[in-house]
């Protein structure tokens, strides 16, 4: 008799293991038959063997029992290692998270609330009424989708973000230095108001963007995502940028409510965290690896290794003012930021941070033509917003 299983899916409890496999084999009579089984994995062991795939196999078969879901018929003597079946559980469940979903691996089971594909707006720009988003600073240059060539993921629509330092040609309007998208139609119960997030709360944002060969390195520091609790107040908020040729983390936090954002570097009261990271994700040290005067240094991997290339930015936050709060960032699979405590500010009116994501160079905004650089660009894939499930 001629047995060509094949697995179709594989589950994982805390107690039992379960196995679906579907087989095509020969009846008596020679006829080809379908079937489906469900085994349980136990744990009594035997030295028999049957024909699973090559991979379920392994130095001591376990035992197993199962039933053809097809004839309600038991089946028994079905070998191979609960090691192996669990090393193809955890292969499965990476696969699901980083190949469909491009989703770190350490991540837990995810529930996508909203996803921001810019597949169905290619040549215009986006608006609250079609798209559910809310552009939020726009410069001159406007902003469009456009289909581009997405590496792996072959021709994708992306957001073309471009700012340009040319404050005279923007006529005043003083928007030359920014330009960025928000979020507007986030779902309930989750989100308020379609867009701010609640305290307590975790989240994963994810985003898909590239720096063009056009982006320019200055003395400077860019945003391009993070989470701010209002329009109205001097806040920072939590943001990833590019810091001269490195990466910047940057927070500021308040554990009493009324804070303005005018504290002092790891005060008690509206306080600043920063770290410095090369592109690998090595920690740099002020004044030691770069120049805290320009953000330049030696002997590091630097932001322009970056430059033209599709990364993937997973953050995984729980909005807080007190000591529960997190935030991990993934730069594609990579664990690039992880802190534990307070990340936002305390608000009377339950005011958890909302997410943007763009260009923001606050240096051109205050010093102009100071810093090197003359054009920034970058091309964003998408964007995506899941709760742990």
């Amino acid at each position: 008799m001629q047995n060509l299983p094949k697995p179709l899916y594989l589950l994982r409890y805390t107690l039992l293991s379960i196995l679906f496999l579907a087989s095509t084999h020969e009846d008596s009579s020679g006829h080809a038959v379908e079937s489906v089984g469900l085994y349980v994995l136990s744990e009594s062991r035997s030295d028999s063997s049957d024909a699973l795939p090559a991979a379920l196999h392994a130095a001591q078969p376990v035992q197993r029992t199962g039933i053809n879901l097809n004839t309600d018929q038991p089946m028994t003597n079905v070998n191979h290692t609960e090691g192996a079946v669990y090393d193809l559980l955890q292969a499965g469940r990476e696969r699901e998270n980083t190949n469909s979903h491009d989703l770190p691996s350490a991540l837990p089971r995810l529930q996508l609330l909203r996803a921001y594909e810019f597949e169905d707006n290619i040549g215009r720009n986006v608006n609250i009424e079609q798209d559910g988003i809310k552009v939020h600073h726009l410069s001159r240059e406007g902003g469009i989708v456009e289909s581009v060539d997405g590496g792996e993921r072959g021709k994708v629509g992306a957001y073309h973000f471009k700012i340009v330092n040319d404050p005279q040609a923007y006529n005043g309007s003083g928007k030359f230095y920014r330009q960025e998208l928000q979020p507007r139609d986030l779902p309930s119960p989750y989100f308020k108001n379609g867009w701010q997030a609640k305290f307590g709360q975790e989240y994963v944002y994810q985003l898909r963007m590239k720096m063009t060969e056009n982006y320019q390195i200055g003395k400077e520091y860019v945003s391009f995502m993070g989470g701010k609790n209002d329009y109205s107040l001097s806040r920072n908020g939590t943001a990833l940028k590019t810091s001269g040729d490195h990466y910047r983390f940057e927070m500021q936090f308040d554990t009493k409510s009324g804070g303005t954002g005018n504290g002092q570097e790891d005060g008690p009261y509206a306080s600043w965290r920063r770290k410095h990271f090369a592109c690998d994700g090595k920690e740099l040290i002020p004044k030691k690896d770069f120049n805290h005067a320009n953000f330049m240094g030696a002997g590091y991997h630097k932001l322009s290794d970056d430059i033209g290339k599709w990364i993937v930015w997973t953050w995984h936050v729980k909005w807080s003012y007190g000591s529960d709060g997190f935030v991990r960032i993934y730069k594609d699979d990579q664990l690039f930021v992880s802190y534990d405590g307070p990340n936002t500010f305390k608000d009377e009116e339950d005011r958890a941070p909302y997410f943007k994501f763009g260009i923001y160079n606050n240096y051109w905004k205050n010093l102009k033509n100071n810093t090197g650089s003359k054009v920034q660009e970058t091309y964003v894939d998408y964007f995506r917003v899941y709760v742990p499930e």
